[in-house]
């Protein structure tokens, strides 16, 4: 007598051909969620990755730029510039960091070479001495202003403001840099050379430049109000919409400069070279 595994198995071989499409079909069926499920898996091991990745980054971003901030403060001279060049590559290789160091190294200017302070005398101001004007520029200010100049500026957040307001670069090479609306409003910038700089809107207002070379510079729409410009060379410079309002210009050289809509009133002109007759009335000179 057959038992129920033979009919079973009977059954089973009179029908193998609608077991095996069932098969195929339930394997098919549990193929689909089970890639799905793996593929899940795996993004989700790539997203982990990622973020370790993306983590283990801005540590080390952080170690690197906390060593070189504390490198500035450094008592030897090589250590500073070796942040400073440390901090210009970091800016290089992670442009989300430009920022914090942008403003990083101009205040490190700003607090290393103050302008020098008028003294008060028998109830007047006395202006400080040429000693105190004419330092010797350091090594490491000196490679804190070319890396501030050479930067791509494009890189900075938005509404990015520079200020080397109130410091004394007198003697200093700016020259080629990118200081595009950079604050010089108060500063000492006796005998710096801006020559071929872009300093499109920059603020010298109330700043000496005396012996200043702005020879080639890029310099529309800068405010120069108020600011002492004896013997100041502004040469083959573009001054497009620039602005001397009561500022003091003998002696200055303007052989070749591009003045249009340039405003010289109230301004000294005693003596200053190639200045349009336009000018020689105090206002804008036209188009």
């Amino acid at each position: 007598m057959a038992s129920a595994f033979d009919y079973a198995w009977y059954w089973l071989l009179a029908n193998a051909g609608e077991v095996r499409d069932l098969l195929i079909a339930l394997a098919a069926a549990c193929v689909g969620p089970y890639l799905a499920y793996r593929a899940y898996v795996a993004r989700r091991l790539v997203a982990a990755r990622q973020r370790t990745a993306e983590a283990t980054e801005l540590g080390k971003s952080a170690e690197i730029m906390a060593a070189a901030f504390a490198g500035l403060g450094g008592a030897e001279i090589h250590t500073r510039v070796g942040a400073i060049y440390t901090l210009e590559r970091h800016a290089r290789d992670r442009p989300t960091d430009q920022g914090p160091i942008v403003q990083t190294l101009a205040a490190f200017v700003r607090e290393r070479c103050p302008a020098p302070v008028p003294k008060l005398v028998a109830g007047g101001y006395q202006n400080p001495s040429l000693e105190a004007i004419y330092v010797p520029p350091a090594t490491d200010i000196q490679a804190a202003v070319t890396v501030l100049g050479r930067r791509e500026r494009a890189n900075d957040p938005p509404n990015t403001k520079l200020s080397l307001a109130c410091v004394n670069l007198s003697g200093y090479d700016l020259s080629d840099g990118d200081f595009t609306g950079t604050s010089f409003r108060g500063a000492y910038l006796c005998a710096t050379n801006f020559a071929g700089a872009k300093i499109v809107r920059g603020d010298f207002q109330l700043a000496m430049l005396e012996n200043a070379d702005f020879y080639n510079a890029k310099a529309q729409e800068a405010s120069f109000s108020a600011a002492y410009c004896g013997q100041t060379r502004f040469a083959h410079c573009d001054l497009t919409g620039a602005r001397f309002v009561e500022s003091d210009l003998r002696d200055a050289d303007f052989t070749g400069a591009t003045l249009q809509r340039a405003d010289f009133a109230g301004a000294a002109l005693d003596g200053a070279k190639a200045i349009p007759e336009a000018s020689l009335d105090r206002r804008a000179i036209g188009p």
